[in-house]
Protein backbone atom coordinates (compact mmCIF):
# COMPACT_ATOMS: atom_id res chain seq x y z
CA UNK A 1 0.00 0.00 0.00
CA UNK A 2 1.30 3.43 -0.92
CA UNK A 3 1.97 6.06 1.73
CA UNK A 4 -0.82 8.66 1.94
CA UNK A 5 0.12 11.94 0.30
CA UNK A 6 -0.58 15.54 1.24
CA UNK A 7 -4.15 16.84 1.36
CA UNK A 8 -4.95 20.39 0.21
CA UNK A 9 -7.69 22.23 2.07
CA UNK A 10 -9.22 25.50 0.83
CA UNK A 11 -10.45 26.57 4.29
CA UNK A 12 -10.02 24.98 7.69
CA UNK A 13 -11.89 25.63 10.93
CA UNK A 14 -11.19 23.41 13.92
CA UNK A 15 -12.61 23.79 17.43
CA UNK A 16 -11.21 21.85 20.37
CA UNK A 17 -13.45 21.96 23.46
CA UNK A 18 -12.71 21.38 27.13
CA UNK A 19 -8.95 20.91 26.81
CA UNK A 20 -7.48 19.97 30.22
CA UNK A 21 -3.94 21.24 30.82
CA UNK A 22 -1.42 19.41 33.05
CA UNK A 23 -1.90 21.91 35.89
CA UNK A 24 -5.66 21.22 35.90
CA UNK A 25 -6.91 24.29 34.02
CA UNK A 26 -9.80 23.54 31.70
CA UNK A 27 -9.45 25.56 28.50
CA UNK A 28 -12.98 26.13 27.20
CA UNK A 29 -12.09 26.26 23.49
CA UNK A 30 -9.15 26.38 21.11
CA UNK A 31 -10.31 27.61 17.69
CA UNK A 32 -8.02 27.35 14.66
CA UNK A 33 -8.90 28.90 11.30
CA UNK A 34 -6.94 29.24 8.09
CA UNK A 35 -7.01 28.95 4.33
CA UNK A 36 -5.00 27.28 1.58
CA UNK A 37 -3.64 24.70 4.03
CA UNK A 38 -1.83 21.49 3.16
CA UNK A 39 -1.83 18.60 5.63
CA UNK A 40 0.82 15.92 5.36
CA UNK A 41 -0.40 12.83 7.25
CA UNK A 42 2.93 11.08 7.89
CA UNK A 43 4.81 12.60 9.57
CA UNK A 44 1.96 14.90 10.51
CA UNK A 45 2.54 18.48 9.37
CA UNK A 46 0.44 21.51 8.44
CA UNK A 47 1.71 24.10 5.99
CA UNK A 48 0.35 27.06 4.08
CA UNK A 49 1.19 30.51 2.77
CA UNK A 50 0.11 32.29 5.98
CA UNK A 51 -0.18 31.44 9.68
CA UNK A 52 -3.36 29.79 10.93
CA UNK A 53 -5.20 32.07 13.36
CA UNK A 54 -5.85 30.73 16.85
CA UNK A 55 -8.09 31.79 19.73
CA UNK A 56 -7.97 30.20 23.17
CA UNK A 57 -10.88 30.89 25.55
CA UNK A 58 -10.81 30.32 29.31
CA UNK A 59 -13.76 31.11 31.57
CA UNK A 60 -13.68 32.72 35.00
CA UNK A 61 -15.35 29.55 36.30
CA UNK A 62 -12.43 27.42 35.04
CA UNK A 63 -9.90 29.69 36.78
CA UNK A 64 -12.02 29.61 39.94
CA UNK A 65 -12.15 25.78 39.86
CA UNK A 66 -8.36 25.60 39.42
CA UNK A 67 -7.74 28.01 42.31
CA UNK A 68 -10.18 26.16 44.58
CA UNK A 69 -8.44 22.85 43.80
CA UNK A 70 -4.94 24.28 44.39
CA UNK A 71 -5.82 26.46 47.41
CA UNK A 72 -3.73 25.93 50.53
CA UNK A 73 -5.37 24.97 53.81
CA UNK A 74 -7.34 27.73 55.46
CA UNK A 75 -8.26 29.46 52.18
CA UNK A 76 -11.91 29.25 51.24
CA UNK A 77 -14.76 30.98 49.44
CA UNK A 78 -12.74 31.68 46.30
CA UNK A 79 -14.60 33.72 43.68
CA UNK A 80 -13.18 34.86 40.33
CA UNK A 81 -14.47 37.76 38.26
CA UNK A 82 -12.98 38.99 35.00
CA UNK A 83 -13.69 42.65 34.35
CA UNK A 84 -12.03 45.88 33.30
CA UNK A 85 -9.00 44.06 31.94
CA UNK A 86 -8.24 42.32 35.24
CA UNK A 87 -8.84 39.05 37.00
CA UNK A 88 -10.25 39.76 40.45
CA UNK A 89 -10.01 36.95 42.99
CA UNK A 90 -11.72 37.15 46.37
CA UNK A 91 -11.49 34.65 49.18
CA UNK A 92 -11.10 34.22 52.90
CA UNK A 93 -7.98 33.09 54.74
CA UNK A 94 -8.43 31.59 58.18
CA UNK A 95 -5.71 32.72 60.61
CA UNK A 96 -7.39 32.46 64.03
CA UNK A 97 -10.18 34.55 62.46
CA UNK A 98 -11.49 34.79 58.92
CA UNK A 99 -9.64 37.44 56.91
CA UNK A 100 -11.35 38.44 53.64
CA UNK A 101 -8.96 39.41 50.83
CA UNK A 102 -9.18 40.53 47.20
CA UNK A 103 -6.35 40.13 44.73
CA UNK A 104 -6.29 41.95 41.39
CA UNK A 105 -4.19 40.31 38.70
CA UNK A 106 -3.32 40.80 35.08
CA UNK A 107 -2.07 38.36 32.48
CA UNK A 108 1.02 38.74 30.33
CA UNK A 109 2.50 36.85 27.44
CA UNK A 110 6.02 35.54 27.99
CA UNK A 111 8.12 34.76 24.90
CA UNK A 112 4.99 34.15 22.82
CA UNK A 113 4.44 30.72 24.33
CA UNK A 114 3.35 31.17 27.94
CA UNK A 115 0.69 33.15 29.79
CA UNK A 116 1.70 34.32 33.27
CA UNK A 117 -0.43 35.75 36.07
CA UNK A 118 0.99 38.93 37.64
CA UNK A 119 -0.26 40.27 40.96
CA UNK A 120 -1.32 43.93 40.68
CA UNK A 121 -2.68 44.57 44.17
CA UNK A 122 -4.04 42.93 47.31
CA UNK A 123 -6.75 44.40 49.53
CA UNK A 124 -7.15 42.81 52.95
CA UNK A 125 -9.57 43.64 55.73
CA UNK A 126 -8.44 43.74 59.37
CA UNK A 127 -4.97 45.01 58.47
CA UNK A 128 -3.40 41.58 57.93
CA UNK A 129 -0.79 41.13 55.24
CA UNK A 130 -1.52 38.27 52.88
CA UNK A 131 0.43 39.60 49.91
CA UNK A 132 3.24 37.04 50.28
CA UNK A 133 0.77 34.15 50.66
CA UNK A 134 -1.12 35.25 47.53
CA UNK A 135 2.09 35.87 45.56
CA UNK A 136 3.38 32.37 46.43
CA UNK A 137 0.09 30.84 45.26
CA UNK A 138 0.33 32.72 41.95
CA UNK A 139 3.97 31.65 41.53
CA UNK A 140 2.90 28.02 42.03
CA UNK A 141 0.34 28.34 39.19
CA UNK A 142 2.59 30.08 36.67
CA UNK A 143 2.60 29.68 33.81
CA UNK A 144 -1.20 29.55 33.69
CA UNK A 145 -1.01 28.39 30.06
CA UNK A 146 1.98 26.94 28.27
CA UNK A 147 1.62 26.43 24.52
CA UNK A 148 3.73 23.28 24.89
CA UNK A 149 0.84 21.74 26.87
CA UNK A 150 -1.66 22.24 24.04
CA UNK A 151 -2.07 19.71 21.23
CA UNK A 152 -0.87 22.21 18.61
CA UNK A 153 2.07 24.64 18.77
CA UNK A 154 0.66 28.15 19.20
CA UNK A 155 2.36 31.53 19.40
CA UNK A 156 0.38 33.91 21.62
CA UNK A 157 0.10 37.56 20.56
CA UNK A 158 -2.79 39.22 22.48
CA UNK A 159 -4.83 38.77 25.66
CA UNK A 160 -8.34 40.20 26.03
CA UNK A 161 -10.10 40.06 29.41
CA UNK A 162 -13.82 40.77 29.16
CA UNK A 163 -17.29 39.41 29.86
CA UNK A 164 -16.08 36.77 32.31
CA UNK A 165 -13.59 35.22 29.89
CA UNK A 166 -9.95 35.29 28.95
CA UNK A 167 -9.45 35.33 25.19
CA UNK A 168 -5.91 34.68 23.99
CA UNK A 169 -5.23 35.32 20.32
CA UNK A 170 -2.32 33.95 18.40
CA UNK A 171 -1.31 31.83 15.47
CA UNK A 172 0.10 28.53 14.32
CA UNK A 173 3.21 28.76 12.17
CA UNK A 174 2.53 28.25 8.46
CA UNK A 175 5.05 25.38 8.54
CA UNK A 176 4.03 23.58 11.70
CA UNK A 177 4.73 19.97 12.49
CA UNK A 178 4.60 18.01 15.68
CA UNK A 179 5.22 14.30 16.03
CA UNK A 180 2.09 12.45 17.10
CA UNK A 181 4.28 10.06 19.08
CA UNK A 182 7.39 11.19 20.93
Amino acid sequence: MAEPGPVSIGEISVTLRRVMTPIGLEVDTVVLEGSDVTIQPSPFAISGPTPISAEVTITAAAIQALLAEKAPGGLSGIQVVIEEGQIIVTGTKRILVDIPATAKCRLRIFEGSQIFVDLVSVEVLRGASLTNVIRSQIDALNPLIDAADLPIALTFSEIVLEDGTVLVRGSVSPDWQKPLVS
